[in-house]
């Protein structure tokens, strides 16, 4: 399953030099893409312990997303 980098760019530093930067793998992007999705404005004071199973089914999802990507590829 192809996971190839999201957003890579340029850091420039603060004496000017360019660094490259490989950004956050897809896989996490979909991740963050589909936790979005599934929390409701009151899961803001949810226990921790249901975020960890919140993010764990988003990545779930973003598993099934990159798969499915293979699939239409």
């Amino acid at each position: 399953m192809d996971n190839p980098q999201a957003f890579p760019g340029t850091f420039i530093g603060s004496g000017g030099g360019r660094y490259p930067t490989p950004g956050m793998t897809l896989l996490d992007w979909f991740a963050g893409q589909a936790l979005k999705g599934l929390c409701e404005p009151s899961d803001v004071n949810a226990d921790p312990v249901e975020f960890v199973k919140l993010s764990a089914q988003a990545y779930q999802i973003a598993l099934a997303m990159l798969a499915a990507r293979d699939l239409i590829a």
